[in-house]
């Protein structure tokens, strides 16, 4: 069977982020990709997840891609940051094994850090506190883990990335929607970089 061009996939917890991104990637970027949204939380995201990728061809690359609350106090990154460790309590640390050299993140304007996936929204600065020193994270979400997960399970190449949208403990009730929307257009900007390296990556296997 002749090796084809597999566009990867992006996936969403709602449907704000997706049109979000999606539309601020399109924007900048022609290549290739697909994006579907798997719902909010832990547990639907490893349903859609896997229901997903046993439907479909398997994608060359699969992102965990939104929004994420900062856990620490002090200065948020105001850039898209790559989750070099995706870890949920009393679960195994999943680290891509695409790894982004500190000098790729400098050239896509990106950050890097630890991500963990929750159940439940953080609530607090408190338990944000409480979280980053129980599992060394810097920033949490409540899909990735589940995502990556499913993808690992597979032997699909998966990795997350990420724009911050609150801090712990920071009610949006009133502006969530203005926020994510901020986060996101970042994040698709970002994302045009990403699939530019992945799309000659893919071409490079196709020689």
């Amino acid at each position: 069977m002749s090796a084809r061009y597999r566009p990867p996939l992006l996936l969403f917890s709602s449907p704000v982020e997706l049109s979000a991104c999606c539309d601020a990637l399109k924007e900048k970027c022609s290549l290739p990709f697909s994006a579907e949204r798997i719902g909010v939380g832990p547990r639907n995201a490893r349903h859609s997840t896997a229901q997903l990728l046993d439907t479909i061809d398997p994608p060359s690359l699969v992102l965990a891609v939104g929004g994420a609350t900062w856990l620490l106090p002090g200065k948020i990154p105001a850039v898209s940051i790559w989750a070099r460790e995706i870890k949920r309590i009393g679960q195994v640390t999943i680290r891509p094994e695409i790894n982004l050299s500190s000098q790729s993140l400098q050239q896509f304007a990106m950050y890097s850090a630890r991500l963990v996936t929750v159940s439940r929204p953080v609530v607090n600065r408190e338990s944000g506190a409480d979280i980053a020193n129980e599992v060394e994270a810097e920033m949490a979400d409540m899909e990735s883990h589940s995502i990556l997960s499913e993808c690992v399970r597979r032997e699909v190449s998966c990795a997350a990335i990420r724009a911050v949208v609150n801090r712990a403990g920071e009610n949006l009730s009133e502006r969530y929607r203005e926020a994510t929307v901020s986060a996101m257009n970042l994040l698709g900007q970002s994302l045009v970089a990403i699939l530019r390296w992945h799309d000659a990556k893919e071409m490079r296997r196709l020689r």
